[in-house]
């Protein structure tokens, strides 16, 4: 038994003996969790890798291999038929953008050069706080000159033509302003005892990072613009409440989670949420994604003749724009996202990018008319998730018009955590809704689906829950909120136009009678100011024009449509 058992270990040292390691040599713009990988002679080795600073791969050492890109952004390479033991090196180049301290330090083994991404219109900043360190000050964001006064949040996006980003930084607060607590390793503020207007909170304390704001901190303090450092995991309950002249706030994702509501009690003033992003996305290439995506590009065409197309997926599904540029002779974006969501912050993100003579077409989808009408002020963690590869355009919605916010944010990020790391190289114009792989663009550049959808079989119900279509649907105060946003675009000199979003007409109620359905567009057109598209008649469609759902329109449908309106806006225009 003894010999059997020398001869097994024995078998057994050999068999390991027998194995080679093959290395992927370290470098500044890779990272990989399992650099060393044991084979037999002849096997592959394979690596999961990503290259960080947005560079681009040139050339790999051993000349037998494939690279591939992976759906979250990240490098699979496999070096084929390995006979000998082996380190592989990778030449990446990154060339384009350059971040400066400005006044820091730059931290070890940080690479500030950066490569020019190749996805999306315009490209997502470094995190600072990964490159350089300021002891006393706060690292703002991004300037393009060391001098400027405005900003870009870490994280968020710019255009692809700045070559040179500097690190703004702002001086923090005395420690003599504050009263702390010192634990084993951690600081936590217990007071505030200054008066300034602008108060941006220490990171560490002693050499301890700050990671929570007690109770009462802030109660009744005049500030109107507070900046949280990274390091804060918690604000508790009332942190920061009756605070009535605080309008700004900023804060990192990195650690902020134990917050709500109750830390801002009775803080009615705040407008302005500026977030720095140290997290990798989560969201990159879902349906929310696709706001950002389209966003730039009406971004890129704020200062031309254009048709701006709005509401939720029913628009997004529901419309060819290059039949409206070919009978109009200018740009179209489609900003249709997704209904279930608040359409005023969406369209609060959009507004510096409209002009005077834009035309502008709403289609509330009416199942959801508390959202669609601007009626609820209630924001959602999901409404954070159309903004997380660019949350500098979450800056221009004012928060005084909303409530639940800080809820909603803090689901986000908790929500965030359970998800698994993407790249902001992940786009959405590559998947579908349910995040199923494409090999072409599931939308166009104007924001048009693309994916082929033909028309469903039969003139019938297809997959939706029934909704009950009758003057109840909508009510008086969410077509006044309808009206008030109207007002207001038009007073910027936009042409807003009401349009009917479509429906497969088999799938409303057994009491959407034809009578109660002609009702509710009696009311619509009776009560509502601005000029009016078609009618809700027309809207609702035939089933055959849908496509797996029965509000998003077939390739068919969407011509119909398209043709549809564009003969209601030159009937409009006088032709």
């Amino acid at each position: 038994m003894l010999i059997a058992i020398l001869f097994l270990v024995g078998c057994a040292q050999e068999k390991e003996e027998s194995k080679i390691h093959v290395v992927l040599e370290d470098g500044p713009f890779l990272e990989c969790s399992s650099p060393v990988v044991s084979i037999r002679p002849g096997e592959d080795a394979s690596f999961l890798f990503r290259v960080k600073n947005e560079g681009k791969i040139a050339t790999v050492s051993y000349p037998d291999h494939s690279l591939s890109l992976m759906e979250d952004g990240s490098y699979r390479l496999d070096l084929h038929h390995v006979l000998y033991p082996e380190k592989v090196a990778l030449e990446v180049v990154a060339e384009g953008v350059s971040y400066f301290a400005n006044g820091g330090e730059l931290l070890p083994n940080a690479v500030t050069t950066f490569g020019v991404p190749e996805a999306h219109l315009r490209m997502n900043t470094a995190d600072g706080g990964k490159l350089f360190h300021r002891d006393g000050y706060a690292l703002l964001g991004w300037g393009e000159s060391p001098t400027s006064t405005s900003f870009i949040p870490c994280g968020s996006r710019v255009e692809k033509d700045v070559d040179s980003l500097y690190a703004i930084w702002e001086k923090e607060s005395p420690l003599s302003d504050f009263r702390f607590h010192l634990g084993d390793g951690y600081a936590i503020l217990a007071e505030y005892l200054g008066d300034e207007a602008r108060v941006v909170i220490p990171e560490e304390v002693e050499g301890k990072p700050l990671i929570r704001v007690e109770s009462g901190a802030f109660t009744n303090k005049s500030l109107s613009s507070l900046l949280i450092p990274s390091s804060v995991r918690t604000l508790q309950s009332g942190a920061f409440s009756h605070c009535h002249n605080l309008e700004q706030v900023h804060l990192h994702d990195a650690n902020l989670r134990e917050f709500a509501g109750e830390s801002f009690l009775d803080c009615p003033n705040v407008k302005t949420l500026t977030i720095t992003a140290e997290e990798a996305p989560r969201y990159s290439g879902t349906y929310f994604d696709a706001f950002q995506d389209k966003l730039d590009y009406l971004r890129s065409i704020k200062d031309e003749e254009k048709i701006v197309l709005f509401s939720g997926s029913s628009t997004r599904y529901g419309f060819q724009s290059p039949l409206f540029e070919k009978a109009f002779d200018c740009k179209v974006s489609n900003m249709g996202v997704y209904a279930y969501l608040s359409a005023e912050v969406q369209l609060e993100a959009m507004r510096p990018f409209l002009k005077a003579g834009d035309i502008f077409i709403d289609a509330p989808e009416l199942e959801r008319s508390d959202y669609q009408f601007f009626a609820n002020p209630e924001i959602e963690d999901k409404t954070f998730a159309m903004f997380e590869s660019d949350f500098a355009s979450f800056q221009n919605v004012d928060l005084t018009h909303y409530t639940e916010y800080w809820d909603a944010l803090s689901s986000f990020f908790s929500t965030r955590d359970s998800m698994s790391k993407k790249s902001y190289g992940v786009e959405a114009k590559w998947f579908d809704d349910d995040e199923n792989r494409y090999d072409y663009p599931t939308y166009n550049i104007q924001g048009d689906m693309t994916i082929a959808r033909p028309n469903h079989p039969k003139d019938e119900w297809i997959s939706q829950p029934l909704v009950l279509y009758d003057t109840s649907t909508v009510s008086d105060e969410e077509i006044e909120c309808f009206n008030r946003i109207y007002e207001s675009l038009k007073a910027d000199g936009i042409d807003f136009f009401f349009d009917y979003a479509p429906k497969n007409r088999n799938c409303l109620t057994p009491e959407s009678t034809p009578e109660k359905v002609h009702a509710l567009g009696e009311k619509l057109n009776n009560k509502i100011k601005a000029p009016i598209l078609s009618s809700l008649d027309e809207a609702l469609k035939s089933g055959v024009y849908f496509w797996k759902i029965d509000n998003h329109l077939s390739d068919e449908g969407a011509k119909l449509r398209s043709e549809e309106t564009i003969r209601d806006l030159k009937s409009y225009y006088g032709n």
